[in-house]
């Protein structure tokens, strides 16, 4: 909350819903906001009557090219923070490797489902424009690329798919077999890097964002559990069972699908830390309790 004091919050969206709010939420800053902008950012009329000056832009909804082009063309700021995303790296053949921010981008997105391949090719493509659209205006940039976010009402049904499990039938299943690690980033700790960015001038122009603790499903299954804090039934499962359920496996399973990073850049750069993942998983089973609770 101190750190948002000393700023003028103000946000573009289309204002179609406010999902926390069902669920009892009370964002601090949600009442400090200046101002709300409602509309598409594809709408140029409403665009071209912003005639403020922004210290800084935080664009977490840019998926297709021209969008980052279309806000620095109507919008007036000094920097622009583009959330982009670990999956515009080059797929390596030795999955342990961990990818640092100059690894190239993938080439072949062909490899990838349409709906995955036309996200990839979405972020790829405004990276690029990113730099080219603020080079052209003098605008600084930074582009973030978050690993798995994970934290309280997570729309994206992962580490809630166990509470949910738990809440409504009081059981768990976990992989026995799963070779596949992945990375968290804690959805605060994502909020806190942009704050920071932000304020600080630094001489990079781009940024990991995953905690370097790696995790698999073991390991996940041990600290999910050391949150739990009421009757369950755990149960470990083999292969066959997953082939047919793989709505069960919200994380990457098998070794060939283990894509690491490095994000110990940012911590080097900014004074920025990550959050434990003990932590923030029992901060996020507490807060989804509420959610799917019988």
């Amino acid at each position: 909350m101190q750190a948002y004091q000393n700023h003028e919050i103000y946000t573009l969206n289309r204002g179609s819903h406010h999902e926390m709010e069902k669920y009892g939420v009370k964002d601090p800053i949600l009442s400090m906001i200046q101002k709300e902008y409602i509309c598409d950012r594809h709408d140029f009329e409403k665009l071209s009557n912003i005639s403020i000056h922004f210290d800084a832009i935080i664009d977490c909804c840019g998926y297709q090219k021209g969008d980052i082009q279309l806000i620095t063309h109507f919008i007036d700021t000094t920097k622009y923070l583009f959330v982009s995303t670990v999956d515009v790296y080059q797929k390596y053949q030795n999955p342990c490797l961990l990818k640092k921010e100059d690894t190239p981008f993938q080439k072949d997105t062909s490899i990838y489902p349409n709906d995955l391949k036309d996200y990839i090719d979405g972020k790829i493509a405004l990276e690029q424009e990113l730099i080219e659209a603020c080079e052209k205006k003098n605008i600084d940039y930074i582009s973030i690329r978050p690993s798995l976010i994970y934290g309280p009402y997570n729309y994206v049904p992962r580490e809630s798919l166990y509470v949910q499990m738990l809440m409504q039938s009081g059981q768990i299943i976990f992989p026995k077999e799963a070779k596949g690690k992945f990375q968290f980033v804690y959805v605060k700790d994502v909020c806190d890097a942009m704050l920071k960015l932000c304020q600080v001038k630094t001489n990079s122009h781009a940024y990991n964002l995953c905690s370097n603790d790696i995790l698999d499903y073991s390991r996940f299954a041990k600290l999910f559990l050391s949150a739990v804090d009421c009757p369950y039934q755990d149960y470990y499962l083999e292969d066959d069972f997953f082939l047919e359920h793989p709505e069960f496996l919200p994380f990457p399973y098998h070794e060939w699908e283990t894509e690491l990073c490095d994000g110990s850049k940012i911590t080097e750069d900014i004074d920025f830390s990550y959050t434990p993942h003990v932590e923030g998983i029992q901060k996020t089973y507490r807060a989804f309790q509420n959610v799917y609770r019988r």
